[in-house]
């Protein structure tokens, strides 16, 4: 009874043994598997690599052509205000220097137009003071000498505004300046010499207000 007990126990046991994986075999099983998942991961790994490659050397060539395009745009538009404000500098100045011109001219002409008629009082104390030297009285001289003061003064202010006498009288005739109404031979005086003034001429700066009436010799 136990012998048969004891051989049908290891019968058993023989059957649970080739029934129950070996150790190897369960490697073996799982080496496989391992091989498969690790098939399967590299591919995505890869692809994600990949991508993040791609990413990286996408972004700093954005990056690179946003920062070069930068300053050129910068620098463009930094050349076209200089551009600007040099021109308006120029037009400015030139405005300033045209308004000057025509403002001077505008004085020039005022001036002129003024003297113009303060002219006929200058004459008419230059004939007073020729007329009383030809009088021969008592008060004569202190008449001649308060002519003269007036002339001066008058002349003065003339001076103050840049108004001056054209010389005429032993100067060389010119017509720039003079005007000739007589002429007469004289061996004492020079060739188109001014031997006589009969109206004072006056001149402001380059301009000529009003020309000396003279007699000429020779």
């Amino acid at each position: 009874m136990s012998k048969h007990t004891h051989s049908k126990k290891e019968r058993n046991n023989q059957d649970e043994e080739k029934k129950q994986p070996t150790k190897i075999d369960l490697e073996s099983e799982k080496q496989p598997k391992d091989d498969t998942a690790t098939e399967e991961t590299q591919p995505t790994e890869n692809v994600m690599d990949q991508a993040e490659a791609n990413a990286d050397e996408a972004v700093p060539e954005k990056e690179e052509g946003a920062v070069s395009d930068q300053p050129v745009v910068a620098q463009q538009d930094f050349d076209d205000l200089q551009d600007k404000h040099l021109r308006l500098t120029a037009e400015f100045d030139n405005f300033r220097k045209r308004s000057r011109k025509e403002q001077e001219a505008s004085y020039q002409r005022a001036k002129v137009d003024l003297v113009k008629d303060f002219l006929p009082l200058l004459d008419a104390l230059d004939r007073a003071q020729a007329s009383y030297e030809k009088l021969e009285c008592e008060n004569s001289e202190s008449l001649i000498e308060g002519m003269a003061l007036l002339g001066k003064q008058a002349e003065d202010c003339l001076h103050r505004i840049g108004v001056e006498e054209i010389e005429a009288l032993g100067q060389n005739f010119d017509p720039v300046y003079h005007e000739a109404v007589q002429h007469i031979e004289d061996a004492n005086m020079g060739t188109n010499e001014v031997a006589q003034v009969l109206l004072k001429g006056y001149q402001a700066g380059d301009t000529v207000i009003r020309h000396s009436l003279v007699i000429v010799a020779n």
